[in-house]
């Protein structure tokens, strides 16, 4: 009897082990939503909260970290308002940008790595993925984008699986000065404390692409013309990058003609006791030759970086003044998409914990694009 029942263990233990080897070649737990050809097998948490549904399969190579990404792109909030896309914006070309880089959305850099050259697909992103709580205008016009707003992209992938071709770059500047013609970002300071890096960018108004833009402060994209400068010593001029690209047929940089916009002021500033409060003090970048809503065909403004006080400033009419950021009544701070202004020497408190209502001067860290200069 005692050998009748160990034979019978004996057998339930090999069934079950052989039932777990059958287990263990069945399909994979899912790890998150699955979309239109697609499952998700990934066991990343922040795969889990993008939801991906191929429309189109390409035959290209698989998208992974690290190599150049070309795509064209339609982003929709829910209700299938489309709030940027790549064909009907700036110059209508696709973005190329290095995958994994934080140069676009963090569901871009993600949701790519499961894709391949000529795939088009959905992307279900969650807001803290795409533009989060940022207050941010539509690329395309139009009502502002909702706060913390969850978007649906339609992504084509035109090219992807490319190893970056590094070419005879110019030597990096070393000084914290600004060196004529090199491509540099310019940090908020105090943004280091903070979640974000912030850095002076532009913000483009409807039908004044290459004319007018205002100065604000953005998260740093690294390959982004609005957030690179330029420095002319020859003439002082603080030049925007905006009309820089990259010719990828060439395999050279190029530009559309817009490398004329420069930092400027109202040609008035400081005829009036209530800039503040009409805005006529404002930040913008503006084409010299071009008339804008604030000035007419001009010359350019001369533009100083004090290394010491890590501050921008110009002289005009007999006054010095510095770019600065305005103090929000409620005592926000300064955060993503504040646009900047003109205040003259002495307008603020030079203590950053004890500023007046008008605003504060901005401190700004010079770093040097690592990608290319203009000769």
């Amino acid at each position: 009897m005692k050998t009748i029942r160990v034979s019978a263990a004996v057998a339930a233990l090999v069934s079950s082990a052989g039932a777990i080897k059958i287990q263990s070649k069945a399909a994979p737990d899912v790890f998150g939503p699955n979309g239109n050809d697609y499952q998700n097998i990934s066991p990343d948490y922040d795969m889990s909260r993008i939801g991906i549904s191929i429309d189109t399969h390409g035959s290209g190579p698989l998208c992974t970290v690290g190599d150049w990404t070309t795509v064209h792109w339609v982003g929709r909030l829910k209700d299938g308002r489309v709030v940027t896309e790549s064909k009907a914006e700036g110059d209508q070309r696709p973005k190329t940008f290095t995958l994994g880089d934080h140069q676009v959305f963090k569901c871009w850099d993600l949701a790519l790595t499961q894709l391949h050259q000529g795939d088009i697909a959905t992307l279900d992103c969650p807001s803290f993925y795409a533009y989060g709580d940022a207050y941010t205008w539509p690329p395309v016009g139009g009502e502002p984008i909702p706060l913390n707003s969850d978007i649906d992209f339609e992504i084509e992938v035109l090219e992807c699986g490319r190893t970056p071709e590094f070419v005879q770059q110019s030597p990096q500047p070393v000084t914290t000065t600004m060196q004529s013609n090199q491509c540099m970002w310019l940090h908020w300071d105090e943004s280091q404390s903070l979640r974000d890096d912030l850095v002076l960018s532009t913000s483009s108004l409807p039908g004044q692409n290459g004319v007018f833009e205002l100065t604000k402060l953005e998260r740093l994209l690294k390959d982004d013309a609005s957030m690179e400068w330029y420095y002319d010593y020859a003439t002082g001029q603080l030049h925007n990058g905006v009309g820089w690209h990259y010719d990828l047929k060439n395999d050279k940089l190029a530009n559309d003609g817009m490398k004329g916009e420069y930092l400027d002021h109202k040609d008035t500033l400081g005829d009036s006791t209530h800039e503040i409060d009409t805005g006529d003090n404002a930040a913008f970048v503006a084409n010299a030759k071009v008339a804008n809503q604030f000035n007419g065909p001009t010359t350019g403004k001369n533009i100083y970086y004090d290394p010491q006080t890590r501050q921008l400033t110009t002289f005009h009419n007999g006054m010095h003044y510095h770019l600065s950021l305005p103090i929000d009544p409620h005592h926000e701070g300064p955060k993503v998409g504040t646009f900047l202004q003109w205040l003259p020497f002495g307008t603020s408190v030079p203590d950053a914990h004890e500023p007046d209502h008008n605003g504060k001067p901005a401190e700004f860290r010079i770093e040097y694009c690592d990608h290319h200069s203009v000769v």
